[in-house]
């Protein structure tokens, strides 16, 4: 099989592990408990030092048990109740074999709660969970949670047992790459031919590492670093869901060859939560979704191509929250008109329960704002509908990379912009006139060409300032100039006259363009000032500071 170097993001964006829903019959027949339980472990586990036992959250129901005891194979363990599970955590190796538990639970007033269930250790099982990580994976930890710092939501946690799922699901997957077809083959899967198998779905993976809440999978194929696996599978809508999900609880990730495996953990949240992305005030959102997804969103939308506006989402997530339907969805620019969107939701899209896609048909303009307004109908578990509705504003990047390189390494500078600054967003650009390199908010990009200096006016390489400035750039052959736009203005800079065009008509200049050594170098105050900017001039530093 020939292979793809490229980044691709395979499988479901999550695939949660539903928890058991009981009522049990109380000693008083109007009675009842309603609870959510889940036995851990089950099936084939990998580990000789298990925690078993149950977790059990009571709906509605905050009383603790009168009494509760577990015993493995006939034989009591001591348990220990943490306010939703009863767990016993082995102490010694246990021996390879089958297992069985029991816990029974008396609350007050009701008859007791039996759990039965049995699980078996394979041959040759890990000893001891990772108790340390790479600096890598504590990379890859970093970067979700800088994502989930801009949404408000807790950083999580790293869980010894999903780092051990992520280590063996990541080796099992690059032992194997040239055994499996990449294009065909689910890379949540696994073969039990094949050689590093620890179970053929997320869920018997799960339960090979003895995990004991829900567990889903995102999985990146990439030549990359872990981070940009990170982002790439935040980028892609499918597999943004677990990053924002509320109840996300726990984090394990690995990187073996060009596999990254995140494995987040889940348990199920009470209170039904609307999240919307990007977030609300992010001032540095990419413009441009390229696809590598799989499933493809652009699948029913066969008319439509890649690059795609930079994918928006809206989630809600609880426990009582069954499904969505995507009652409106209106995306506007700085002008107030609206701009045609490419929805996919679960009435049309069997990949989505809970979350909505809305993908803008064509890529987003760089440094502009928008606003967002889409309202989502739930279906409730236990009948009936809740409406959730939300209108947002959020702003374009300047600059491919910057938003990433920002959040990554200033995230809590990145938060507060997003809530400090006012429409426009602000940026600062310093380019050292003796330098290779440019800084733009905080962030250091290389210069193509290095910048020219004559008569007092400082000239940089037309697409060197382009970018800086988050303005198109495009070449006019016929009349040898370079036309800057950006948020409906433009700007014709001739190399061959001492004139330029703004907004199509022409004025002349002292500074105009110039050719030099076959690259069209610009005035830096001409056309930042056109465009909005100011420009100061730091003659200590011999640089150029341009703010807009």
């Amino acid at each position: 099989m020939k292979k793809r170097w490229t980044s691709r993001l395979l499988g479901l964006a999550a695939l949660w592990l539903a928890l058991s829903l009981f009522a049990v019959p109380a000693t008083r027949a109007e009675a009842s408990i309603t609870f959510y339980v889940n036995e851990f472990p089950k099936g084939k586990i990998g580990i000789a030092k298990p925690s078993i036992g149950v977790t059990m959250d009571l709906i509605g129901n905050s009383m603790t048990p009168l009494s509760y005891k577990l015993q493995i194979n006939g034989s009591d363990v001591p348990v220990t109740f943490t306010g939703d599970r009863f767990v016993y955590t082995s102490k010694e190796i246990m021996a390879s074999g089958t297992y069985k538990a029991r816990l029974e639970v008396q609350y007050p007033g009701y008859e007791p709660i039996v759990r039965s269930w049995e699980f078996t250790i394979v041959p040759n099982p890990l000893t001891e969970l990772p108790s340390t990580y790479s600096d890598e994976q504590k990379q890859g930890i970093n970067a979700v949670n800088d994502y989930r710092l801009i949404y408000g939501l807790p950083a999580l946690p790293v869980s010894a047992e999903l780092m051990a799922a992520a280590q063996k699901h990541a080796e099992y997957l690059n032992t194997n790459q040239d055994r499996i077809d990449l294009e065909t083959v689910s890379m949540h899967n696994e073969d039990p031919s094949l050689p590093g198998y620890t179970g053929k779905t997320v869920a018997e993976r799960k339960q090979f590492v003895g995990y004991m809440y829900g567990m889903g999978e995102d999985v990146a194929y990439s030549s990359g670093s872990i981070v940009e696996a990170v982002d790439q599978l935040f980028d892609a809508p499918y597999h943004r869901t677990p990053f924002l999900d509320p109840s996300s609880i726990a984090i394990g990730i690995a990187k073996v060859g060009p596999f990254t495996v995140i494995e987040f953990g889940n348990h199920h949240t009470e209170e039904p939560r609307m999240i919307v992305s990007p977030a609300p005030g992010d001032a540095y959102v990419p413009i441009q979704f390229d696809g590598n997804e799989e499933p493809d969103p652009l699948r029913m939308h066969t008319s439509s191509k890649y690059p795609v506006g930079y994918p928006i989402m809206a989630a809600v997530s609880g426990e009582n929250i069954k499904r969505v339907t995507l009652s409106s969805a209106k995306l506007t620019d700085e002008q107030g008109r609206e701009i045609k969107l490419l929805n996919n939701s679960p009435a049309t899209d069997e990949a989505l329960d809970v979350e909505v896609i809305m993908m803008p048909e064509k890529p987003l303009n760089y440094d502009s704002s928008y606003k967002m307004k889409v309202k989502l109908i739930a279906e409730l578990r236990n009948g009936g509908t809740q409406a959730f509705e939300q209108e947002w504003t959020f702003h374009t990047e300047p600059l491919d990379g910057l938003g990433k390189r920002n959040l990554h390494s200033y995230a809590e500078n990145y938060k507060r912009k997003m809530t400090a600054d006012k429409n426009p967003v602000s940026h600062i650009a310093v380019f050292g006139l003796n330098d290779s390199e440019y800084v733009l908010d905080n962030v250091t990009f290389p210069m193509k060409v290095k910048p020219y200096i004559e008569n007092g006016t400082s000239y940089l390489w037309v697409r060197d300032l382009a970018q800086a400035l988050g303005a198109a750039v495009d070449w006019d052959e016929a009349n040898m100039a370079a036309i800057y736009t950006k948020n409906g203005r433009s700007i014709k800079l001739y190399t061959t006259k001492a004139m330029v065009a703004v907004d199509g008509k022409d004025q002349p200049t002292d500074a105009p363009a110039k050719l030099i050594e076959g690259n069209t170098m610009v005035p830096v105050r001409l056309i930042s000032e056109v465009l909005g900017a100011t420009v100061e001039y730091n003659s200590a530093a011999h640089s150029v500071t341009i703010k807009y």
